[in-house]
């Protein structure tokens, strides 16, 4: 029985190992065959296991596409919630510290708006203390002349043709009415001060008559007179 070569299709014996014809050697191309047949079969294999391994390399892709959009897209959202609570309690402190200030201001405005009142009545009080002690300082003048006509001997009794208890009395007693619009507090120290000079017009004229230990007694006043007007002067700030 004959057989074919496998490449050109001559007739060969059936022992025969290489073609008369084309003269290739049966046995090695047969193996060379095989295995390249055996590598097409492979890479074939091959080719459908990559498509799936592709489409999930895109699917991997997209999910980590999606998780970034989706982690990106909360942090965004987390982030713009923030900013909104962090200006609105912003607004809310700056709201409380205007608010704030704009109290101070007032309570400020309303200080010293009382301050000014009370400055304005303290330097009225001043100076009606101030014409108060003018009054006051007439009615030594007029004591100190009394004084000086006791001393030269002018007057000897209770009352001479230039002077008397009575008058003297009445001068002092008649600036009283200088005093109506002071303070109830301020008047009555006033008011006191113009009782001492009282007492020392009649230890003048009781000593003049007589009575010289009432000299002393008016001495002793006169310091009493002097010292309590120094207070006075000083709480009002009176040179």
């Amino acid at each position: 029985m004959s057989k074919f070569c496998r490449f050109c299709g001559s007739s060969m014996d059936d022992d025969a190992v290489f073609c008369a014809s084309c003269g290739k050697n049966q046995a090695v191309e047969e193996s060379n065959t095989l295995i390249s047949n055996n590598m097409a079969n492979r890479n074939l294999s091959y080719v459908p296991n990559s498509v799936p391994a592709q489409n999930k390399n895109i699917i991997l892709a997209a999910i980590a596409v999606a998780v970034v959009i989706i982690v990106g897209g909360g942090t965004y959202f987390g982030y713009s919630y923030y900013l909104q609570q962090n200006q609105a309690e912003q607004a809310k402190i700056a709201a409380a510290e205007a608010s704030q200030k704009a109290k101070e201001a007032q309570d400020k405005a309303e200080a010293d708006k009382k301050q000014k009142e009370e400055d304005a009545k303290k330097e009225l009080n001043k100076t009606q203390v101030k014409n108060a002690i003018d009054t006051l300082m007439n009615g030594e003048a007029l004591l100190k002349s009394l004084a000086d006509d006791i001393n030269a001997g002018h007057v000897k009794g209770y009352s001479t043709s230039h002077w008397s208890r009575e008058r003297t009395l009445s001068e002092i007693n008649n600036e009283s009415t200088k005093f109506q619009d002071l303070e109830p507090a301020v008047k009555q120290r006033i008011i006191e001060l113009q009782n001492i000079q009282i007492q020392r017009v009649n230890a003048m004229y009781d000593g003049a008559a007589g009575n010289t230990y009432r000299f002393d007694e008016g001495g002793k006043k006169y310091d009493e007179f002097y010292d309590k007007l120094a207070t006075l002067k000083k709480d009002f700030g009176i040179n």
